[in-house]
């Protein structure tokens, strides 16, 4: 079983980490035979890769190398592949991998899009075109099937190795810490906590750690700066040891705008903290009132000050969440799921 995950570039998000999470799970498959691709010299993870034993592959040298050329490599080394499962992950690795397989017949398709939110109609219109080129695609538990998408989509979550996440014996600090994870960028709507911790003062004492890069990393650090609030965040950049971040933080925000199925909600939930989150992709799927906190940003502060000063309420219910992450979202399952996919002529 020969598969390329076929990936926009290895930055640290939640979509990067799942392939990795696979790819790890896929050294313990005598039949599997893994390796990524990545289209963009974006490059947080890669070695995150390289150390488990996972072949990458770049098509881009440098941040420098035009989007053609980048297109044009990664078109030649898909063009080398043969009788090879190409899982392509989200947009642009799609419609290259489509064309591939144009002069590659006997190359199959898996396409994952990790997120539903497509404005651009061209795009739309591109996704839908190139179906008949894929073998399936792979949509969230909740999140409906798009028209863009092909009818015999099959649904299978994301998963994590659960034990990596397994912190609950490590002390809490003494300040209050709520913890951001996500791609600073207009989809994880980072600049809303700016907003969100105004809020809070001066009647509560806490600290927003931030971990991730994006675009709107410097607007939220001259947002921070100018409403004066520098002494209740830390703007970590990205961050490598996710677990010991999220064991040393009393709670999870989640304040994304749109969402496909973020990672990081799975990571939380396996680590027994409360998660704090909006109603949007496939997040209601996974996170209710009983195992969490789910609303609209406009209600971020009573739920936040609800967890302030009920924390014991707060930790009963991360604990459920920690047993339904387990039992559903554990890796192992979810790599057999994939690999059912994987096999299928």
């Amino acid at each position: 079983m020969k598969v390329l995950h076929v990936i926009s570039g290895l930055r640290g998000g939640g979509a990067e980490h799942f392939v990795l999470e696979l790819c790890r799970e896929s050294l313990n498959d005598k039949e599997a035979d893994f390796s990524v691709l990545s289209l963009s010299a974006a490059d947080e993870i890669s070695y995150k890769f390289r150390n488990a034993g996972i072949r990458v592959i770049s098509a881009s040298s440098s941040q420098r190398t035009k989007r053609g050329i980048k297109a044009f490599r990664a078109f030649r080394i898909l063009l080398k592949q043969r009788q090879t499962v190409l899982h392509a992950h989200m947009f642009h690795a799609c419609i290259i991998a489509c064309f591939a397989k144009l002069l590659r017949p006997s190359n199959r398709i898996i396409f994952t899009l990790h997120n539903n939110h497509i404005p651009q109609l061209h795009r739309r219109l591109l996704l839908f075109l190139t179906r008949p080129l894929r073998k399936t695609d792979i949509i969230f538990p909740y999140m409906k099937r798009k028209w863009f998408q092909k009818s015999n989509a099959v649904t299978i979550s994301n998963g994590i190795d659960v034990s990596r996440f397994n912190c609950l014996h490590i002390d809490k600090p003494p300040l209050f810490t709520c913890a951001f994870i996500g791609r600073l960028s207009e989809e994880k709507n980072p600049l809303s906590l700016v907003e969100l911790a105004k809020s809070l003062l001066p009647e509560h004492n806490f600290i927003f750690r931030v971990a991730g890069e994006g675009p709107q990393k410097k607007l939220l650090e001259l947002a921070i700066k100018e409403e004066r609030v520098e002494d209740h965040f830390i703007v970590h950049g990205y961050v490598e040891d996710i677990p010991a971040l999220l064991a040393e933080s009393h709670c999870l925000l989640i304040p994304s705008a749109w969402e496909g199925m973020p990672l990081v909600l799975l990571e939380a939930g396996a680590a027994g903290i409360p998660v704090i989150a909006t109603p949007v992709g496939n997040i209601p799927s996974i996170l209710n009132n009983g195992n969490g906190y789910v609303g609209g940003f406009e209600t971020f502060r009573s739920m936040i000050t609800e967890v302030m000063d009920n924390y014991g309420d707060a930790l009963i219910k991360a604990r459920r969440l920690m047993h339904e992450v387990s039992d559903r979202y554990n890796i192992r399952q979810i790599y057999r799921d994939y690999r059912k996919v994987y096999l299928q002529p």
